[in-house]
């Protein structure tokens, strides 16, 4: 509370006003809600009393026949009635701003309508999450349906070819690696082997044999590959095809990679006629391999035809990790995974939408709630705080009896042991603060008849954030989990 509204900064200007003998003292301050007692050893150094006690004295002042107060005496008993009604004024005020404050507080129609706010803020919010999940239901349902048609394809699949395991090609990406690897590592050590013989020499040898690497390794590799992940199939007669395929395409490569190497044999036979035509070396290969298959001229001929057989192998193999033993099961459950993958996406995603909205108007209830927390504690901090001003009231005000006894004392000390003559008789006598000092001001706060319409307040927006939260969790349980729409075979 701010001190101009509890009259601190005007009432201490008008005290100053009032004050015609020095200057204001405050005795209370509305900042704190604290009395503020007086320094009286500083006030008598500052105002040189003991000084003028002694003055006077020399003087023999007041005069021995003197019986009433005085000159100094009667400005120090003036000052202190002064500065403590000033000090009554001062307490009066404040509690008579903070009486008006509470009043303002104690309002039962702006309760009423912050009560019309919080029904309609939760009301508002309940529309707007059932509206918000109607939305994003609609939108997941193709995302649901391709999901569910994967699963239901992906366990018929398994039940089908009954298949029990989990699919495996953890191999995959390394296998990748390795076919690639073994691609460059053949055409650079057949190059090496052709280029003696070849009249383009190395670069010229490399084109050719990445041909011929890309033939063993990556298109009959990869029919290896497939033939050889067949013969897994639970059907005897797809068994037997793919075994027949294989031996078929086994063939083949032999036939090839030793026909290969016969080419070799034709290329170093022309060696020194460059202008010889491609074609008829070929033709040349080909009668050598369909007379002697197995005989070469060199024995690196015979190693290019072995170490093209090796890579077709090493690339079959390779082909055959790159995905589940079985055919179509690492397809299926990586086309089962996509699925899970964008429905989990959407489905975070709403539920992050939906959350985002429950946590707005959750948090404006709440900051309701709060707030009227808030006033409850402050109008009571205010009524026992003013309370315990006015019951400690006469205690702080009968310390101005004992300043006056104090500060006379003092002054009529200074006086006596300056005298050369008796002091005046009422020296001896001492003089009573103004009664009306002691009178404590009324302080009489409204009655808190607002505070049962607060807490009832307080305890409908606490339902109301309960239901709220109701709400969203049946809701967000509207959207379906993975495992729900699935058949078990995964969560992500």
């Amino acid at each position: 509370m701010r001190s101009r509204e509890l009259g601190g900064v005007g009432l201490l200007e008008a005290m100053v006003t009032k004050s015609q003998n020095w200057e204001a003292v405050p005795g209370f301050s509305p900042d704190t809600g604290k009395y503020v007692p007086l320094n009286l050893d500083h006030w008598l150094r500052d105002h040189k009393i003991l000084e003028d006690g002694k003055s006077r004295g020399a003087k023999d002042l007041p005069a021995s026949d003197i019986e009433s107060l005085g000159g100094t005496e009667q400005r120090i008993v003036d000052w202190v009635n002064q500065r403590g009604r000033n000090c009554r004024d001062i307490v009066a005020t404040y509690l008579s701003d903070v009486e008006r404050l509470l009043a303002n507080m104690d309002r039962d129609e702006d309760l009423d309508d912050t009560a019309r706010q919080v029904g309609e803020k939760a009301q508002n919010g309940k529309r707007e999450l059932e509206k918000q999940a109607d939305s994003r239901i609609n939108a997941m349902a193709p995302r649901e349906e391709a999901m569910r048609h994967a699963s239901r394809d992906f366990e018929h699949f398994r039940q089908e070819n009954r298949l029990t395991r989990p699919p495996d090609y953890s191999h995959r990406r390394n296998s990748a690696w390795w076919i690639s690897g073994a691609l460059l590592f053949e055409v650079a050590l057949n190059a090496s082997l052709l280029m003696e013989v070849s009249p383009f020499g190395f670069m010229g040898s490399f084109g050719q044999m990445g041909l011929i690497s890309l033939l063993n390794v990556v298109l009959l590799g990869l029919a290896m590959g497939t033939l050889l992940r067949q013969v897994n199939h639970v059907h005897l007669g797809r068994k037997l095809l793919a075994v027949l395929g294989g031996l078929v395409l086994l063939s083949a490569a032999i036939a090839f990679n030793l026909l290969v190497g016969h080419f070799r044999d034709s290329m170093q036979a022309v060696a020194n006629a460059p202008a010889t035509e491609l074609f008829v070396i070929g033709d040349d290969a080909l009668q050598r391999f369909l007379a002697q298959p197995f005989s070469w001229d060199a024995f690196q001929s015979l190693l290019l035809a072995l170490l093209g057989l090796a890579f077709f192998l090493f690339g079959g193999f390779e082909w055959l990790r790159r995905d589940d033993p079985y055919p179509g099961y690492g397809q299926r459950d990586r086309q089962l995974l996509k699925e899970q993958q964008s429905y989990a996406a959407a489905y975070d995603q709403s539920q992050s939408a939906l959350g985002q909205t429950f946590k707005e108007y959750e948090g404006w209830l709440k900051d309701e709630r709060h707030k009227l927390r808030i006033q409850q504690d402050r109008y009571r901090e205010l009524v026992v705080r003013c309370q315990g001003i006015r019951e400690n009231y006469p205690t702080n005000l009968q310390q101005y009896q004992y300043d006056l006894d104090y500060l006379l004392e003092a002054w009529r000390t200074a006086n006596r042991d300056a005298r050369s003559t008796p002091p005046p008789s009422h020296f001896a006598a001492k003089v009573q603060i103004d009664p009306g000092v002691l009178l404590a001001p009324d302080f009489s706060p409204p009655a808190d008849n607002s505070m049962d319409h607060r807490e009832t307040l307080r305890n409908q927006v606490h339902e109301a954030i309960s239901q709220l939260q109701e709400d969203y969790n049946r809701l967000r349980r509207r959207f379906k989990r993975i495992d729900e729409l699935s058949d078990g075979k995964r969560e992500l």
